[in-house]
């Protein structure tokens, strides 16, 4: 029996563009967190919006380390922006864009 959790987010910002725009429903797979280089990760941002809550964000795995992602926007900016998530902070993996 196979069993699998999932999640829909409404995207917010423009760093995933073009592949994932604002306001888009995303489906994430929750179970999975076999992640490469390449895919499209979820995971909660480690700072708070105005509102005080934090985000779900979206990122581009650029290189897979021991510990953890290295990650990269897809939009492409003048000074390419990475971040580094630890593998506990992955939600999961993004599945399907778009799912209106």
């Amino acid at each position: 029996t196979l069993h699998l959790s999932f999640m829909v987010v409404e995207a917010r910002g423009t760093k995933m563009l073009p592949t994932i725009e604002p306001e888009q429903t995303v489906l994430v797979c929750l179970m999975d967190k076999s992640v490469k280089s390449g895919d499209v990760i979820a995971y909660k941002k480690p700072f708070y919006d105005l509102d005080g809550e934090g985000y779900i964000a979206f990122r581009r795995v650029k290189e897979v380390q021991e510990e953890g992602l290295l990650l990269t926007c897809d939009m492409q900016l003048a000074v390419e922006q990475e971040d580094y998530v630890s593998k506990e902070d992955i939600l999961g993996k993004v599945v399907l864009i778009n799912i209106d």
